[in-house]
């Protein structure tokens, strides 16, 4: 739950946490309550909610009664940690630790990470010294079965990091993080080998634009303009009409909307300023020139819902893969061959392969997509790369294992020889 202040898991074995807050502030009261949140089980959408009737005007002394409850809650528990108590004290002692402490976006993610996969499970209520084989491997197939594998490797990497936080302090064997580790590995050698980096065909995202206009006309110029410039989503999201130059046909990056907070902040991925200067084709510059005729004056963003603010980027996603449903179905319908169903991130990737075929610079290639390094650029597009592999074009015919012509090493001897005689 978003906006709650987090305090540590007293009662260890129900992972019951107690929280204050202005439970009903959206009803006009401002008067702070103290918050029981139970963990979410299984089939719920979130863990049950109780609020302590007695209200407080002070935020104080409801931090007082919710310190008094923790402790009694404490006394009544089991003092031995679960899996899931155990990654909720070291990330209580992350977020607070001196040297590189987790900011709030990694810390509310690894939190999501605790509260809907790992306290839930089986593997959450277990001991630690109660482990047995094949219990991690059963675990992260459960989380696999319901995450794309980048979170599902971040799930595992808490483990992991939680139990070398433990390790350190004799709470469990230095060994037990090994395990996870080899798993982690594994994970990321499959993800590879999956080979995630796959673009749509160009009939593809002809078909995928042309839905759009049909099924979400908000989500067409978005698309288009991934597809054109290889722009990330939340770069996207955070375009406002002043980041437009438009004589020059360019974008000037400035901010991108953060996933995590919802809220725009300073490009992380693009360090040179060469990187932020984004060419855009001419067609999705007319794209752009006919949404600016249409925007509502006093907005400042490119893609702006009826309230006048950004998109989320959640909700991008959500309408991409309401489109692709769409999309599929009409195809089925159809007796077509369904489009493949990739992720929105491809859009990236999609540009990347149509500016290499048709022989684009790479420098130029790596500087639109904010690589930094053009070998990066190369390295990771590799397999989109035009050519064949055929020896003939670098054979170079009627040279010797010397290296010499064969026909001018005979006319160089005769001339030799000539001299010799003569």
């Amino acid at each position: 739950m978003r906006g709650l202040e987090v305090t540590d898991m007293a009662a260890r074995a129900r992972h019951l946490r107690i929280v204050v807050r202005q439970a009903y502030k959206y009803r006009g009261d401002p008067s702070w309550h103290v918050v029981k949140l139970h963990p979410r089980r299984p089939g719920q959408k979130q863990g049950k909610r109780e609020i302590v009737p007695e209200p407080f005007e002070d935020r104080a002394r409801a931090e007082q009664l919710a310190h008094i409850m923790r402790k009694r809650l404490a006394v009544q528990t089991d003092e031995r940690l679960t899996i899931a108590d155990l990654i909720s004290h070291y990330l209580q002692h992350a977020k607070q630790r001196d040297r590189r402490p987790l900011g709030p976006g990694t810390y509310t993610l690894q939190l999501g990470y605790l509260e809907n996969h790992i306290a839930p499970s089986e593997f959450g209520q277990r001991l630690p010294e109660q482990l047995e084989d094949g219990d991690l491997r059963r675990f992260m197939e459960e989380v696999r079965s319901g995450l794309a594998p980048a979170s599902t490797i971040g799930v595992l990497k808490l483990v992991r990091a939680a139990f070398r936080w433990a390790g350190t302090g004799g709470r469990v064997p230095e060994s037990a993080a090994a395990p996870v580790a080899s798993l982690i590995s594994e994970l990321k050698e499959e993800s590879t080998s999956a080979s995630s980096k796959i673009p749509f065909e160009r009939d593809e995202v002809e078909e995928l634009l042309r839905k759009a206009r049909q099924f979400r006309p908000w989500l067409y110029p978005i698309l288009r303009l991934a597809f054109s410039t290889g722009l990330r989503r939340g770069e996207l999201l955070g375009l406002q009409w002043d980041d437009i130059d438009w004589p020059r046909g360019r974008i000037l990056l400035a901010r991108q909307i953060n996933w995590l907070t919802l809220k725009p902040e300073k490009l992380k991925g693009r360090k040179r300023p060469e990187h932020k200067l984004i060419d855009v084709p001419p067609g999705a510059m007319a794209m752009l020139a006919d949404l600016r005729a249409e925007a509502r004056p006093g907005v400042p963003w490119v893609f702006a819902t009826s309230t006048g603010t950004h998109y989320l980027p959640s909700n991008v996603n959500r309408a991409y893969h309401q489109l692709l449903d769409a999309l599929q179905a009409e195809q089925k319908r159809l007796e077509q061959a369904p489009i493949r169903r990739l992720n929105l991130h491809s859009t990236r990737h999609t540009f990347a392969s149509q500016a290499f075929a048709q022989m684009m610079d790479p420098s130029w290639v790596s500087r639109q997509l904010g690589h930094h390094s053009v070998a990066f650029t190369l390295d990771t597009y590799v397999h989109l790369l035009p050519g064949r592999r055929d020896f003939a074009a670098v054979d170079f015919g009627g040279l010797g294992a010397s290296g010499h012509n064969e026909a001018t090493r005979s006319q160089d001897k005769a001339k030799r020889d000539d001299r010799t005689l003569h």
